[in-house]
């Protein structure tokens, strides 16, 4: 489930023997849960084969998160998070381009050289709150989280990447 992330963040654990990736996620103790929940979110989820791509494996990622968050009323606390929401028009943008391609490491898994290594769970946090702000009937709406078939047509009628969209 990732709990050994946690670990240099209890007392008396040192970061200095920690793999450098570790450090910049700063994961505190206190959200093993959120982790947990996180992680059997993905285990009721109807995922056909293997993600594509970026798009398919960032709204993955961002469903759990976001119905982790709708369970629990905490976002994820980490570094992504704060940097996503400061950043969120860029990161959109830059995204787009790429969110049908197969690279990952621009926005998932590459903990070794971005200072963000993990942004694209905020980008599919913030797609998949879109769309459930948007439909009126919440618990369709979860189911429809739970069962994505057709990534770019969520992403769509998310409308995440209209101008005007549902804050």
């Amino acid at each position: 489930m990732g709990l050994e992330m946690y670990g240099p963040s209890l007392p008396g654990v040192s970061f200095e023997k920690s793999p450098k990736h570790l450090k910049k996620l700063n994961l505190k103790v206190d959200n093993i849960a959120y982790l947990i929940v996180h992680e059997l979110i993905h285990s009721q989820q109807n995922i056909q084969g293997e993600p594509k791509t970026l798009l398919e494996n960032v709204v993955i990622e961002g469903a759990a998160d976001f119905l982790t968050y709708h369970l629990t009323g905490k976002v994820p606390d980490t570094v992504d998070y704060d940097y996503g929401y400061k950043n969120e028009e860029h990161l959109k943008k830059k995204f787009q381009k790429v969110m049908t391609g197969k690279k990952l490491s621009d926005f998932l898994y590459n903990m070794s050289e971005s200072p963000h290594p993990d942004i694209g769970y905020f980008i599919g946090f913030r797609i998949v709150e879109s769309y459930y702000k948007k439909q009126s009937d919440k618990k369709t709406a979860i189911a429809n989280i739970l069962n994505i078939s057709d990534y770019s047509n969520f992403a769509k009628e998310s409308g995440y990447f209209e101008r005007e969209q549902i804050k």
